[in-house]
């Protein structure tokens, strides 16, 4: 059929592949190999090949790259949960799933090309893949962040996990952010150059490849969302890309996260509606974006003003890609089945589900949180913090001098003395401070481009080696203020007179920008969202103030209520 039917098969792949979908392969050309950042699963893109109008063409031909294909023989463990999907599209009980999944076909069976430079050579056997929908598609440069969700991504004996890998993931629980605020990132894909700057390892490094990208991993791993979030808006490289017409990179960041946090509450809204609990050990949260463009100014501010209405995951006008994956360990539960489970089942499903929850919300609350501090303030002071970066997580970057000036245009680069905590002398800095000006409508009110030139004669923090200097550009009162907004330039190796030539841009909302996020927060949730909620003041200590302010938040919203510690 042209949709897919359900198959069994009684070929060759029958030992290992269950019932499933069948995707007609004739529709397709064959599947060319992609190369991946992670995981163990290979990946092809697909070509539509099939007829130009008709039903075929509406199912399979959305777009030259819409729809991608995941080798199944490593994902074995996640074909029943898409196929439950299927069974489930049109049941509202199921929304969460409906509008927040990547979509999903059914399962293509063709011989692959060989490799993407020689298509025509195929392979002798043929593979069976996953077709799903593409996160890439329209993206010309895919930025992605891959978040796994829950603050244990383990159960002993769930889904096959055995007592040992179990104790190796929750040792990793406890030492990465999945403690700290319920997730951690494990993937990002075309991060900004800020970030990936610090991936500078090899030099720790004696086995090679494996130890790299092991240490590369768990600096993600530590990552909170306050960073991991400000580095997924960070659209600073782009400074030199915005023709007339389009945003310009604080614009975007701004829009970015703005259309991040309407998607994210709305999720956090479906999981709440969904009729029964559900246990999605080790699944992810996926937030994506295209970072090798800017967007269109006019057609983006109408989006932003009038939203699409909630449906499909990866919607083509939303600037943010918000979907969950991941489904290796997860069961998708059903009322019918539920029924038929005993208390002990439900209240361990109960459980879990409500750490999910917890995870998904407090990655929200921290984008508001960032939004509000990126954003919406008064702007005063810049302050230019220069730190030694260093590669090894159990060695802290070390304090190298900072120095202040106020907020307004410079006339050109000035030099400033870099002073320790201590008051004394310790190098300087050049810089250089402009007004952006803004093309018109805009949801900034004002932007600030601050030109880092070069740092000079800052101390030696590193044994064997100069320092690796960065400079961490913030505006706000003071370098105690919890809600500065702030980005760092690339760090510079092995150079105690280093040459930085970086601008960071830093926008200021429109107070109707804003009062549009909490405004879509407060229509979200069905009742009336404060700022306040989540604004730290000088006086709380950020780690744990910030977890009291996430608990007030839930509180405060009837919806959210019981799930508050």
């Amino acid at each position: 059929g042209i949709f897919g039917s359900k198959h069994d098969d009684d070929g060759e792949d029958s030992d290992f592949l269950p019932p499933h979908t069948e995707v007609p392969a004739r529709y397709f050309a064959a599947p060319l190999p992609l190369s991946v950042s992670g995981g163990t699963a290979q990946f092809f893109a697909l070509a539509y090949a099939g007829p130009e109008f008709g039903p075929a063409k509406e199912r399979y031909g959305r777009s030259p790259t819409y729809w991608l294909g995941k080798d199944v023989a490593r994902a074995l463990d996640e074909l029943p949960f898409y196929e439950d999907i299927l069974s489930l599209s049109q049941n509202d009980n199921y929304s969460l799933l409906r509008n927040w999944t990547m979509g999903y076909a059914g399962i293509l069976t063709a011989k692959a090309s060989k490799s993407r430079t020689e298509p025509d050579k195929l392979e002798e056997e043929e593979r069976s893949l996953l077709v799903l929908h593409n996160i890439s598609d329209g993206l010309k440069v895919k930025r992605m962040l891959d978040i796994k969700i829950g603050d244990e991504t383990a159960v002993s004996g769930w889904q096959g996990k055995g007592r040992v890998g179990t104790a190796t993931n929750r040792f990793v629980d406890t030492v990465t952010n999945s403690s700290t605020e319920g997730y951690r990132v494990e993937g990002f894909d075309n991060p900004p150059e800020s970030l990936n700057s610090q991936d500078h390892g090899e030099r720790y490094c004696f086995n090679g490849f494996k130890c790299v990208k092991k240490r590369k991993r768990l600096g993600l791993q530590l990552l909170s969302a306050k960073e991991f979030l400000r580095y997924f808006v960070d659209m600073n490289d782009l400074e030199s890309q915005t023709p007339p017409g389009t945003l310009a990179p604080c614009e975007y960041s701004e829009a970015l996260l703005a259309d991040a946090i309407r998607q994210l509450a709305q999720l956090c809204v479906d999981a709440r509606q969904l009729v029964v609990d559900q246990m999605w050990i080790g699944s992810s949260l996926c937030l994506a974006c295209d970072s090798g463009k800017m967007p269109a100014r006019q057609a983006t501010l109408a989006a932003l003003a009038n939203p699409p209405a909630v449906g499909t995951a990866l919607a083509p006008s939303s600037l943010a890609k918000v979907c969950i994956f991941d489904w290796g360990r997860s069961e998708l539960n059903t009322v019918e089945a539920n029924a038929q489970r005993n208390h002990k089942e439900q209240n361990m499903r109960r459980k879990y589900w409500v750490k999910w929850q917890r995870g998904v919300l407090r990655c929200l609350f921290e984008a508001v949180h960032l939004y509000l501090s990126q954003f919406c303030r008064t702007c005063e002071k810049v302050i230019l913090e220069v730190w030694d970066y260093d590669s090894l997580e159990v060695d802290p970057n070390d304090f190298l001098g900072f120095a202040t000036l106020p907020l307004q245009a410079t006339q050109g680069a000035v030099e400033l003395t870099l002073e320790d905590d201590h008051g004394y002398e310790c190098g300087s800095i050049e810089v250089e401070i402009s007004e952006f000006p803004l093309q018109s409508p805009s949801r900034l009110q004002e932007a600030w481009l601050v030109h880092v030139n070069r740092v000079e004669n800052v101390r030696k923090a590193d044994l064997f080696s100069d320092s690796d200097p960065m400079v961490v550009a913030s505006i706000g009162r003071n370098r105690q203020d919890p809600q500065r907004a702030w980005a760092s330039t690339p760090v510079v190796y092995d150079d105690c007179n280093a040459e930085i030539e970086y601008s960071i841009c830093f926008g200021v909302a429109s107070t109707s920008a804003v009062q549009g996020v909490m405004g879509v927060l407060s229509r979200t949730f069905g009742c009336p969202v404060d700022s306040a909620l989540f604004v730290l003041s000088e006086d709380d200590e950020v780690s744990a103030g910030m977890q009291e302010k996430f608990e007030d938040f839930l509180r405060a919203v009837p919806i959210l209520e019981s799930l508050a510690l």
